[in-house]
């Protein structure tokens, strides 16, 4: 997995600090003046607050979510170095002092990812605005840069989740074209773009009905709440015969139709969001508990494979995949989406595809997203490794998933009290411990 460095985790939305209690009520870092005097809950990524959800954000919305949890994305963090507005990264593009800094940090991240052997990157990873992601493609790919070494990224990453097990009613296939819409005009605007990494797919136990897109899970207007549904997944509804199972297929089926006009596809990486309950979603496992696949996951898997053969799953009629151009400046194809094979046993499939769709795995696997942060790790019985990418600069999170391996570290970047480290010196620290985690992972293999 060296060969593609991804962007930071949704910088595009503010989110929210994690955990039982807080999600959706602390949506920004406490500032130091908070802090110093007392004002300043501490949220808790396990575990109620006490005594009560109130105490989980003060007044303004604001908690220390760095001592004992994280935030969904790094939206949600200040930047020191921009003082035009607090929480900079969603509406960057309208303070020039926030694209300085961003940009300025990226251009010289892309240099040292380069240096270290990085062949493709992506922009950031939005959450839901294909206009941030777009201005971030124009601003990184301008004054005659149209290669990596200087920071315009050959993909774009974004994530998509539907709502309230409701997809037809509520709209969220039409929001799913309309980002793959979006994407391949991109594609065409800037046809050195070799897609889109699509690395979060799944279903979120909220109703988001605001520009900010909070989702306060099992919440009072939503029609299906996972906490009354059998198994905390969707159940059979008018828009979902077969539960996530008839989402999944349908997704996949969309994905696998969208192409640029001269006939590339849209979407060259497609991930599920396979936890339970994680993050506000339902429960997305592929797996049931025994670690046997379960309908989601069979579908899943039956549905990828139509993609990669050809073949039409119920969502659409993708046709067999075109040759992918190389980038400016760098030869050769997609490297770490070639194709592969993997046995599954006890968790996972990852699948021979020539056109890509990956299972995030919960045992044994790759999983590119977490709050805040870029983690991809993998893991069996014998070896347990991680490998971490900070993202556009400034502030990131500390990760904490112990299923996947991860431990949290170095809070204090975070932290009004604490050292700030800029996005630069970040990225040559995860770059290296990125490398150092995969030669572990391959002697332990």
């Amino acid at each position: 997995m060296g060969d593609v460095l991804l962007g930071a985790n949704e910088p595009d939305i503010y989110g929210s600090c994690m955990g039982e209690g807080v999600m959706g009520r602390c949506t920004a870092p406490c500032t130091a003046e908070e802090v110093a005097r007392g004002d300043c809950p501490v949220a808790h990524l396990t575990g109620a607050p006490e005594p009560g959800p109130e105490a989980s954000a003060n007044s303004r919305g604001r908690c220390d979510c760095w001592t004992d949890s994280h935030a969904t994305g790094v939206g949600f963090w200040n930047i020191p170095e921009v003082s035009s507005v607090y929480q900079p990264l969603p509406t960057c593009w309208d303070h020039q002092d926030c694209i300085d800094y961003v940009m300025g940090n990226w251009k010289q991240i892309a240099a040292k990812a380069v240096e270290r052997g990085y062949k493709y990157l992506s922009a950031p990873m939005v959450a839901v605005s294909m206009d941030w992601m777009r201005n971030f493609v124009l601003h990184a790919c301008s004054d005659g840069c149209s290669d990596v070494s200087c920071g315009c990224p050959t993909h774009v990453s974004w994530h998509y989740y539907a709502n309230d097990c409701q997809p037809e009613a509520e709209g969220g296939y039409e929001e799913f074209q309309r980002r793959l819409d979006a994407t391949r005009e991109l594609m065409e605007d800037f046809p050195h773009l070799m897609g889109a990494i699509v690395n979060e797919v799944g279903m979120l136990n909220c109703v988001m009905d605001t520009p900010d897109a909070i989702c306060v899970p099992n919440g009072p207007d939503q029609k299906y709440p996972a906490d009354a549904q059998p198994n905390l997944a969707c159940p059979s509804t008018p828009d979902l015969p077969n539960g996530l199972a008839s989402f999944a297929d349908k997704i996949i089926g969309m994905a696998g139709a969208s192409r640029t006009s001269d006939g590339r596809l849209t979407v060259v990486s497609f991930t599920w969001f396979n936890m339970n309950m994680d993050g506000g979603t339902y429960n997305l496992s592929l797996l049931d508990d025994d670690g046997g696949l379960n309908a989601l996951g069979r579908q899943y898997i039956d549905s990828c494979q139509s993609w990669a053969d050809g073949t039409a799953p119920q969502g659409g009629a993708p046709a067999a995949a075109p040759a992918v151009p190389p980038p400016s400046g760098n030869g050769g194809t997609f490297g770490p989406f070639a194709t592969n094979s993997v046995t599954l046993m006890t968790a996972l499939v990852a699948l021979t595809l020539s056109v890509v769709c990956f299972c995030c795995g919960a045992y044994f696997g790759i999983r590119y997203a977490s709050r805040g942060r870029i983690v991809e790790s993998r893991e069996d019985e014998d070896a347990r490794g991680r490998y971490e990418l900070a993202g556009v600069g400034g502030n990131t999170s500390g990760v904490r998933d112990e299923q996947f391996g991860c431990d949290k570290d170095n809070s204090t970047r975070n932290s009004p009290n604490g050292k700030e480290e800029n996005g630069v010196e970040l990225m040559e620290m995860e770059i290296d411990r990125e490398e150092s985690s995969l030669d572990r992972l391959k002697n332990g293999l």
